[in-house]
């Protein structure tokens, strides 16, 4: 009886190890299955907060593009319009020049003389009267073909080649130069445009792979990093289209003053021109001083400055979003420049619920000429190290790099005096040699360094994550 109870005993004593590991094993995967959960529950989060962000950065940007797009086709079409004007003037130049060229060759090669027709060679005197009569009819015409002559030089000389023609060729080296600039800029909002379409197909293709799974994602693939290079992409677009905007209203500013010189030109042509037939013909010749007095009075300035003002330039609906945007009731170039070249971009979303932890620090750059970059580290749910570029205004530039948790290595240089400083590197095993990624950090204090490493220190041993190498 003794000997079955102490063998009860003895069975129950060595059941007591098994149960504690079969306990260990369920509470261990109890919490990895809560923290999967959990992760993929702040993935949702931020997914959706990402996608109410990108709707409204989209809709500001292509607001802001197809409204500079508008503007640059309407400046091109008034272009074109004034241009047909200018060219018509011009044909109207070369016909005179034909016209005038055209009477001279028939006054002095096709005419018949009349002075000959009756000059009597034996009694001059019986037709002395008609034969003067006849030669100074001849001598009539022979004075309007020199006029003819004058006045077609003087249109080819000093009107068309001196001023319009020689202004004309000036004004398209001018107009490429200013134009160059614009098709550059649209150039690359096109070439940003296709990025973030190639970005968002990413994000949003790991996002569904991600849904499928119903669990976090594979540790190589990082939703917060994609989520971060959709919005340095996006935040490019919006700086590119602010770039096209700006150019496009410095190209504007060039046009009107290239467009007042022109007009100006035309005006002065006219003038000289009308006042070159006044000297030939004569001023009471079908009233020149009146037409020559027309010309005088329009001002090239302020009807090409009408024709551009922002109420013929741009739509109503176009005009509204400008008073929305700049909050004045009236607007002018000041307050278009205002709205779209001052632009400011969409700042990301608050909430990060993918982004663990967050330190400002310093990444190390340059060969043997060392410096220092400033930088953000920052830990996300995926278990990554991101040393990411922020700007002056703390946009995001640029992922300078990627480390993964599990494959860190951390050391700790102990020859340095200054404690802030940490050396990061990820060895990735490989078929031959191992492959390593490296960076050196300098946190703003000692304190921002050691709070890093007991973060990273932290993690290998979490009950949830094994195989982490850490060295002091």
């Amino acid at each position: 009886m003794e000997n079955k109870e102490n063998q009860e005993s003895t069975e129950c004593k060595e059941k007591k190890p098994q149960d504690k590991m079969t306990t260990s094993t369920i509470d261990k995967a109890s919490f990895e299955k809560a923290y999967q959960e959990a992760i993929f529950s702040r993935k949702q989060e931020s997914f959706n907060n990402f996608q109410s962000w990108e709707a409204k950065r989209k809709l500001l940007a292509q607001n802001h593009k197809n409204i500079t797009n508008n503007m640059m086709t309407r400046i091109e079409k008034k272009l074109e319009w004034i241009d047909a004007g200018i060219d018509s003037v011009i044909k109207f130049f070369r016909d005179r020049i034909a016209q005038e060229e055209s009477y001279v060759k028939i006054m002095t090669q096709g005419l018949p003389q009349l002075g000959k027709a009756f000059s009597h060679e034996t009694h001059p005197e019986i037709f002395g009267n008609i034969a003067k009569a006849m030669t100074a009819c001849d001598e009539y015409h022979k004075k309007q073909s020199q006029n003819s002559a004058t006045m077609a030089k003087f249109i080819s000389s000093n009107i068309l080649d001196n001023l319009i023609i020689s202004s004309e060729k000036e004004y398209r080296k001018k107009l490429d130069k200013i134009r160059d600039p614009v098709i550059d800029a649209k150039k690359k909002v096109t070439a940003v445009g296709q990025e973030i379409a190639k970005v968002s197909q990413k994000y949003n293709k790991l996002y569904e792979e991600l849904q499928k799974k119903g669990k976090a994602t594979d540790k190589e693939k990082d939703l917060f990093k994609k989520e971060l290079e959709c919005v340095i992409v996006g935040q490019e677009e919006l700086k590119v289209i602010k770039a096209f905007a700006k150019s496009s209203m410095e190209f504007l500013n060039e046009v009107v003053k290239y467009l007042i010189v022109r007009l100006a030109n035309i005006q002065k042509a006219l003038t000289l021109y009308f006042q070159k037939c006044a000297e030939i013909y004569g001023k009471n010749a079908s009233n020149i001083d009146g037409v020559i007095k027309i010309f005088g009075s329009f001002k090239s300035d302020s009807d090409i400055e009408q024709y551009f003002a922002v109420q013929n330039t741009f739509s109503q609906e176009e005009i509204q979003y400008f008073i929305e945007r700049s909050g004045k009731s009236e607007i002018g170039y000041g307050e278009v420049y205002h709205v779209l070249v001052n632009l400011s971009t969409v700042k990301p979303p608050e909430q990060r619920p993918l982004l663990l932890k967050e330190w400002k620090a310093h990444r190390e750059t340059g060969g043997l000429l060392k410096s220092w970059k400033p930088a953000y580290v920052m830990v996300t749910a995926d278990a990554n190290v991101l040393v990411v570029e922020k700007n002056a205004e703390g946009d995001f530039e640029n992922i300078d790099l990627t480390l993964k948790m599990q494959r860190i290595k951390i050391q700790k240089n102990d020859e340095r005096r200054d404690r802030s400083i940490v050396d990061l590197a990820e060895i990735s095993p490989g078929l031959i040699l191992n492959s390593k990624k490296s960076v050196t950090l300098k946190f703003d204090n000692e304190d921002m360094a050691e709070e890093f490493l007991h973060y990273v220190y932290n993690y290998f041993n979490s009950s949830i994550l094994s195989n982490a190498q850490i060295q002091k």
